[in-house]
């Protein structure tokens, strides 16, 4: 799921519906670097 929000995120911005629901920058950027650790967990 982390995934996918992670590809979407600029589409998902694009959404005046959804946009006030999807995580700020620095909430993101936290996403983002928990998903990098997971990689580095599942190798």
């Amino acid at each position: 799921m982390l995934a996918l929000y992670a590809r979407f995120r600029n589409e998902i911005k694009q959404v005046d519906a959804i946009f006030d629901l999807t995580p700020k920058g620095a909430m993101h950027r936290r996403i983002e670097a928990l998903l990098v650790d997971l990689r580095v967990f599942k190798a």
